[in-house]
């Protein structure tokens, strides 16, 4: 609680004075910093129609942050690493998803071949972009010698502002398909930089950017599964053409079909 200015002089209490730098013209239309009276800035700017919350010395975790009664933070403003908290248990508000899919049946795969996950859709009947046989993906793609190229559309997705990779994770099961071998695979997300002139739509500088941790996974007829991918490089930026593509490759087909689901939690910088 404050404390009254009742019965104190100016000469003991003009510290606790706020006042705004304005050369005795008190508010204007331009913000001016809120400081005391001792020439102290706060991290307030302040107008006539105006308030600016600005730290004067260093980025905080807490630039800004409101709180219930109980002293709980509720909305709070991260200047550190450009994050907007909101809620009791303090979410990120500015937090997108990308979410892939795939279904590979395993009588047409082969192994040891990278296939690209489709964004937003899955398909049923048609394998996705083939993005090499190396142990990670290529790092090119040309799309008029690419198989499968012309899912370009469902494969790249678009990075079109700065993002954060928070996490990514990988759902998985097996379709019974009456075999007696489980399939084994690894997942890789690379990013990309995609010819946007329409001339070709081919993709140059690959780099891989997450994988699965602990190498080869076993997906199990019947039984759902998940994994987190270990991320290499979670900041992106959002250069012209920039995309980004996961893939699986397996590597060892067994006798059931595989249906998996990577969702990327982002947020934007």
């Amino acid at each position: 609680m404050s404390k009254s200015l009742a019965n104190r002089n100016i000469g003991s209490s003009y510290k606790d004075l706020l006042k705004v730098d304005g050369n005795s013209s008190g508010l204007t239309s331009s913000p001016q910093v809120l400081g005391d009276g001792d020439g102290n800035d706060s991290a307030c700017n302040i107008s006539t129609n105006h308030l600016n919350v600005k730290p004067t010395a260093s980025n905080q975790s807490s630039t800004f942050d409101v709180k219930d009664i109980e002293d709980t933070s509720l909305f709070t403003v991260n200047t550190t690493n450009k994050t907007v908290l909101a809620g009791q248990n303090n979410y990120k508000v500015n937090c997108g998803v990308m979410d892939f899919y795939s279904y590979f049946p395993h009588g047409s795969i082969s192994t040891g071949t990278h296939y690209a996950m489709t964004c937003g859709t899955m398909l049923t009947s048609q394998l996705g972009m083939l993005l090499g046989t190396s142990t990670d993906p290529d790092t090119t793609i040309d799309i008029s010698a690419t198989t499968n190229s012309w899912l370009s559309p469902l494969t790249y997705a678009q990075i079109y502002k700065n993002i954060e990779i928070e996490s990514i994770n990988l759902s998985y099961q097996s379709k019974d398909d009456s075999g007696a071998t489980n399939p084994t695979f690894d997942v890789h997300v690379n990013t990309y930089t995609t010819d946007t002139t329409g001339s070709t739509g081919d993709a140059s500088s690959g780099a891989l950017i997450a994988s699965s941790t602990g190498g080869v996974l076993t997906s199990t007829t019947s039984i759902y599964k998940t994994t987190s991918l270990t991320v290499t490089t979670s900041t992106i930026t959002a250069t012209t053409g920039k995309v980004i593509v996961p893939s699986l490759v397996y590597t060892a087909a067994g006798d059931d079909d595989v249906i998996a689901k990577l969702q990327i939690r982002y947020y934007l910088q």
